[in-house]
């Protein structure tokens, strides 16, 4: 039985030809691979790259070729006989003899603070890092900073102390624009130990206007429901009439509520969430289940189980 001889593999040098390349000028003394050159230089050859630039960390590193505003750079060369930042600039295609950034903390920032100049340390384009931001999003330059500045409202006439917090008011003032109440001259709400709800049979801790936090919310949430009321017209006669065209039937699963069974609520079919009017003509009863899964869905999708609706049953 005979072995079948192993096969080589071709190469276009022998391994004991010498590289024909040069390392700064200096003959390589490496062996010779590919088309005449070790494998370090075949690569510089198909990069392009410098094929006598002395070896990354083998012949220990010279100094960069490159200079800054016409003056010699004294850092050592990493790659294409450039230091690390020479490197960069020519992968970056910037000049490479501009002068080097350096970060000077003596060197303070051009720009100005409601008029005085900024006392904060250089970062770049001759400006702090704060007021290099501010000129990339376009803001106010001579603005305050942030938290320095005090609130431009008044509390009971008398100027606000808080800090800054945006649009010229503090975080306090900030809210009250937002939602429109209370007035914004109002004094603040001071929390006062060991007073409670004035709610009958309520002992929760008192928040404000005299209510804990819950019944304050539900005070807002019934002002702001009335608000969408229908003006001159809508009576508890009429409310009571709309109801009795459905009796004690929820109108979304058609089931009927039994006195005392289930407790039976008033659902609008458009939701107040979605525009819809506390009017008769948009209240409809149902029970606590249906209501609560119906909550403020817009359009109703009436192909889910539990808001099947029978056509002929509604008015």
């Amino acid at each position: 039985m005979s072995w079948p001889m192993p096969r080589r593999r071709h190469t276009l040098g022998m391994m004991t030809d010498t590289c024909t390349a040069t390392i700064q000028g200096e003959p390589c003394d490496k062996s010779a691979t590919v088309r005449g050159l070790c494998p370090g230089h075949y690569q510089r050859w198909r990069r392009g790259a410098d094929l006598d630039a002395p070896w990354y960390g083998t012949t220990g590193p010279g100094l960069c070729s490159g200079t800054f505003a016409g003056e010699p750079c004294d850092r050592p060369a990493r790659g294409k006989g450039l230091c690390d930042v020479h490197h960069q600039r020519l992968r970056n295609g910037t000049d490479l003899d501009a002068p080097l950034r350096i970060l000077d903390p003596t060197r303070p920032c051009t720009a100005t603070i409601q008029g005085e100049p900024c006392d904060k340390p250089y970062q770049r384009n001759g400006l702090c890092r704060g007021h290099a931001t501010r000129l990339e999003r376009g803001q106010d330059m001579d603005a305050p900073w942030r938290g320095e500045q005090a609130c431009s409202a008044t509390v009971e006439g008398q100027p606000c102390d808080k800090p800054y917090s945006s649009n010229g008011f503090c975080g306090g003032h900030l809210q009250r624009w937002r939602i429109g109440s209370p007035p914004m001259d109002a004094p603040w709400n001071e929390k006062q130990p060991g007073r409670v709800c004035e709610v009958d049979g309520c002992a929760g801790d008192h928040m404000a206007n005299g209510l804990c936090a819950k019944h304050y919310q539900l005070e807002r949430f019934h002002r702001e429901r009335a608000s969408q009321v229908e003006p001159n017209g809508f009576t508890v006669e009429r409310l009571n009439a709309r109801l009795a065209m459905f009796g004690r039937t929820c109108w979304v699963c058609g089931q009927r509520i039994p006195e005392g069974d289930r407790e039976l609520h008033i659902d609008h079919v458009k939701p107040l969430a979605m525009g819809g009017a506390h009017t008769p003509a948009n209240l409809r009863p149902a029970c606590a289940e249906c209501n609560g899964r119906k909550g403020a869905a817009w359009p109703i999708d009436t192909s889910t189980a539990h808001l099947r609706l029978d056509p002929a049953r509604l008015p």
